[in-house]
């Protein structure tokens, strides 16, 4: 298990898994490595599943962006199939993702073209949901943008009120999406995830899902 402890000036330890299946641990600057690896023992089982579920997903994200790769769009596998054009675009035909690209083109112009077709798809929903969470919540962002984020699914400026959304989470379920708008919008009232944000998270979560 690869992992990477990082120490700040926080009250809890926190565990957050990435994309590679990577561990990244937060802890408070004076704990001990003995109390940091005995809580990751203990969580054993929650990190090699999560870590399980995010190696998974990653298989089906393209790396060459080529045709043949897999990729999801709402949860929902598709085979890419990549052609040359003059008018770079994606759209979905049955079960394909066709990819039209300039000739030539890098795979970083390709997943370029991927990330504005993935922005037109999780704007209208994230809008949506930010929406509902807003109303059933009673908080409220002052603004939401959506970003190229590989590491993690959103973030939250909390002074500014300012919420930041992957583009990539066009890739996963409607419902996964509602999570992580709500996850990010409980941060305006509790900025760490500590024992409040969670029976935040819960309560709501459970209530109205």
């Amino acid at each position: 298990m690869t992992k990477k402890v990082t120490r700040k000036r926080v009250k809890n330890l926190s565990i957050r898994i990435t994309r590679e299946g990577e561990v990244l641990v937060t802890a408070p600057i004076g704990m001990p490595d003995e109390y940091i690896n005995a809580f990751l023992q203990k969580k054993r089982g929650w990190i090699e599943k999560h870590r399980a579920e995010m190696l998974e997903k990653s298989k089906l994200r393209p790396h060459e962006y080529v045709s043949g790769e897999m990729l999801r769009v709402l949860g929902e596998p598709y085979t890419l199939h990549v052609l040359e054009g003059k008018m770079p675009k994606a759209e979905l035909r049955g079960g394909e993702l066709v990819l039209t690209v300039r000739p030539g083109s890098t795979p970083e112009q390709r997943e370029a073209v991927l990330i504005e077709f993935y922005r037109a798809i999780l704007t209208p929903i994230a809008e949506e949901y930010l929406e509902l969470w807003e109303e059933r919540t009673g908080l409220r962002c002052r603004e939401w943008h959506t970003k190229k984020m590989k590491t993690r699914w959103g973030s939250c400026n909390v002074p500014e009120r300012r919420i930041w959304l992957s583009v990539y989470l066009a890739a996963e379920p409607r419902e996964f999406i509602s999570k992580v708008v709500l996850h990010e919008l409980a941060h305006i009232r509790y900025p760490g995830h500590g024992a409040d944000f969670k029976a935040f998270m819960s309560e709501n979560w459970n209530k109205y899902v």
